[in-house]
């Protein structure tokens, strides 16, 4: 009996010592970002290509940096973006939720949203057809 309430109270011990240290993130906190159009996979046609998103900033998030190929392109506060002069091709489009804190300007929070579209040569017939010639 008396192993099984030392256990108990070693148990009670770590859980609290656990819920003390760890940092709980209230919903408000949390930043989300997502791409609405174009859709993943898309065939757009060459020109400036407008970036739908919706970005949800919580209470830390400030704008989005947008990356083209891996390589940083632009930052936005809008819900939406133009990514110009992308050449003919298949391109992964990502955007990443950054905070604008008063030590660290531009710290990117982990929330991405990534797709892929063609950049056709072809002329197409409206968003999301496929490329006709």
């Amino acid at each position: 009996m008396q192993i099984i309430r030392r256990t108990t109270l070693s148990l009670a011990i770590l859980f609290a010592t656990l819920i003390s240290q760890s940092t709980w993130v209230s919903a408000e906190d949390e930043i989300s970002v997502s791409i609405l159009s174009p859709k993943e996979g898309e065939v757009v046609k060459p020109g400036p290509v407008e970036i739908h998103y919706t970005f949800g900033k919580g209470s830390r998030g400030d704008h989005v940096h947008f990356y083209v190929d891996g390589k940083f392109t632009k930052t936005s506060k809008k819900e939406s973006g133009t990514l110009w002069d992308l050449p003919p091709g298949r391109h992964v489009i990502e955007l990443r939720g950054a905070t604008r804190e008063a030590n660290e300007e531009h710290k990117e929070m982990g929330k991405n949203s990534k797709i892929t579209i063609d950049v056709s040569g072809l002329k197409t017939t409206g968003v999301g057809m496929k490329a006709q010639r």
